[in-house]
């Protein structure tokens, strides 16, 4: 996973194998209340980065819904996910022209189950798609949380090949939210090697910490509590 934000300004050609781009919405959205680059022009960094390797989807540029950036903005959950389907359908135009077969993902954004659902009836998924889940990187230090988003994006789309962007270890260690995703991506294992003097790019560190994360658990059921509260 790369970001646009740190491959605007290059440029010569990467090598990087398989991989994905986000688009570096985060940063932007939070930072600048908008993007550095319109759907055309990100249109045209998809196509251009595609020839590097093998790009097999970037995120499209979506707006999050963290209660703190709504506040921010001024802005509400629903007038950021219009903005998202808006923006989305707009870059998948522009790929199209520029004739790309890269997998632009939709990204579904929210903060409670109710929105991601809403969010779900705003696009024109096909079947069996694969979809990003948005606004969840805050929220794992509760793995309820995430798991419940998950579970309710499942429950109303099942056919979903769901993406977990910026998973950490903490759900990341939980089968029940790993057995929903399709795939996820995380900066746990770079940032660790990094503030340890370590190689952050290095691949035998990226596959221990997937083994890691792949290996059986004994995990205590995450609504046992609530479950004993409705009892």
């Amino acid at each position: 996973m790369l970001s646009a934000n740190a491959l605007r300004d290059r440029k010569g050609d990467i090598t990087p194998g398989k991989w994905m781009m986000d688009s570096g919405a985060f940063s932007q959205v939070a930072g600048e209340a908008g993007f550095h680059d319109s759907p055309a022009e990100y249109a045209i960094e998809i196509h251009r980065w595609s020839r590097c390797g093998e790009l097999v989807a970037a995120a499209t540029q979506d707006y999050m819904c963290e209660p703190a950036i709504l506040d921010r903005l001024d802005r509400n959950a629903k007038e950021q996910q219009e903005r998202t389907v808006e923006r989305y359908r707009e870059i998948k135009s522009h790929l199209t022209r520029l004739r790309s077969d890269v997998h632009l993902m939709p990204v579904l954004q929210g903060w409670d189950a109710r929105h991601y659902k809403r969010h779900i009836k705003m696009y024109d998924l096909p079947e069996g798609c694969w979809t990003g889940v948005g606004s969840v990187c805050k929220r794992n230090s509760t793995p309820a949380d995430v798991q419940r988003v998950l579970r309710s994006v499942k429950d109303f789309r099942p056919d979903l090949r769901l993406h977990g962007f910026g998973i950490k270890t903490e759900a990341l260690k939980r089968p029940a939210i790993r057995e929903m995703l399709y795939s996820a991506d995380s900066m746990a294992w770079s940032f660790h090697a990094r503030k340890n003097d370590g190689d952050p790019n290095s691949p035998l560190a990226a596959q221990e910490f997937y083994d890691a994360m792949m290996e059986p658990t004994t995990e205590t059921p995450l609504f046992s509590q609530e479950a004993k509260a409705h009892a």
